[in-house]
């Protein structure tokens, strides 16, 4: 109740994949935070390539940059 962010996500089942379904999912939870006044935030692994373009689809881009080393 103290802060003014929300941190937004989603899972969709294999089946429904590839069909648009995230993209909805994240751009419905983006415009509910902002409509209320409050900062949608969201990430997704490294290695995620799938989700990366989803929320990219969504109107969300990472203003960070991560990097993996592996030894």
């Amino acid at each position: 109740p103290n802060f003014n962010w929300f941190d937004i996500g989603m899972a969709v089942k294999p089946e429904f994949r590839k069909k648009g379904v995230g993209t909805y999912i994240i751009s419905y939870l983006k415009n509910y935070c902002i409509e209320r006044g409050w900062k949608p935030t969201c990430g997704c692994d490294i290695k995620n390539i799938a989700s990366k373009r989803t929320l990219e689809k969504a109107g969300i881009y990472s203003k960070h940059k991560l990097y993996e080393f592996e030894i």
